[in-house]
């Protein structure tokens, strides 16, 4: 179901790049409407609430990207989404297991099994995440780095004491130890302190400048993929610091559509030209001037 799930995402971007939402929604092709929200349903069962929240973010950034919002497709939108949530409730339970863990955030009526899977999982982060603030001062100039100290390699190795310290201090579990804490901030400022987050931020912002900018002045036939790639960077952005980050592997994700976009656009687009008109600059007159070798006219 994974592999289907991640499959569905991949066709959801190439369709997203290749018609735009206006594509996919106009009235003309029903067909791609219609695959779109298979592929949408497809792609949760992966089981993932992550998933989730990037799917319905990245299209609701493409849909104002697109200017969809200033158009009817907006009330067609709220009225297919209200129609939709609707349609769920009563038959919650009655879906795969792993959709009901993607939903399982909501108010719906699934199996107690799949919500106390997720509730676990849920509860499990903010443990820890508590468990890490207090030592989050220590860490702001000079941070702990990726280097484990052999204490560290002893609480990971066969003899680990998790099962008597943790329930004490959450930090002390084995990700915790090697720096996997299921948060983009906590593992940026521990590891590299206040500069990390200086530079992660950089990483952000300069990225966003560059995908608007390519998005804003880029080629017209390449505003579907232009406004993917801001859209999937914001995403990105908003996940790093709500749901799931690290920054050993984000910094790259961040790189890498800035990078796509730059090939992708031969550079970054900059606002076209005006043309400067010298307003001091008088025009010629538009009379002939009188030929010097004729001869003079008589009185």
């Amino acid at each position: 179901l994974t592999s289907l799930a991640n499959t569905a995402s991949v066709l959801m971007i190439f369709m997203l790049a290749r018609y735009g939402l206006r594509g996919i929604l106009a009235a003309r092709h029903p067909i791609r409407c219609a695959l779109f929200a298979i592929l949408f349903v497809l792609a949760q069962l992966g089981g993932f609430r992550s998933n989730l929240f990037a799917n319905v973010v990245v299209i609701g950034f493409i849909f104002f990207l697109e200017g969809l919002h200033r158009t009817r497709l907006l009330a067609v939108a709220i009225a297919v989404t209200f129609i939709a949530s609707t349609a769920v409730v009563p038959f919650a339970r009655d879906l795969p297991e792993s959709i009901q863990r993607s939903l399982s955030f909501l108010p719906l009526d699934i199996k107690p099994t799949v919500r106390a899977d997720a509730e676990g999982s849920t509860d499990w982060r903010l443990t820890i995440w508590k468990a890490l603030l207090p030592k989050v001062p220590g860490y702001l100039l000079l941070g702990k780095g990726y280097s484990l100290s052999v204490m560290d390699y002893q609480e990971m190795g066969p003899n680990n004491p998790f099962a008597l310290s943790a329930h004490a201090d959450a930090s002390l579990e084995s990700l915790a130890i090697s720096n996997d804490f299921h948060s983009g901030p906590l593992s940026t400022i521990i590891c590299f302190g206040f500069w990390g987050c200086l530079s992660i931020l950089f990483i952000m912002g300069a990225g966003a400048f560059i995908l608007y900018r390519n998005y804003k002045y880029g080629d017209p036939a390449l505003l579907s993929v232009n406004a993917l790639l801001l859209a999937m960077h914001l995403e990105h952005i908003l996940h790093f610091f709500l749901i799931f980050g690290a920054y050993d592997s984000d910094v790259g994700s961040f790189a890498k559509y800035v990078g796509f976009s730059v090939a992708l656009n031969w550079g970054v687009c900059r606002r076209p030209r005006r043309a400067v008109v010298n307003v001091l600059a008088r025009p010629k007159p538009l009379t002939a001037e009188p030929n010097a070798t004729s001869a003079p006219q008589p009185a």
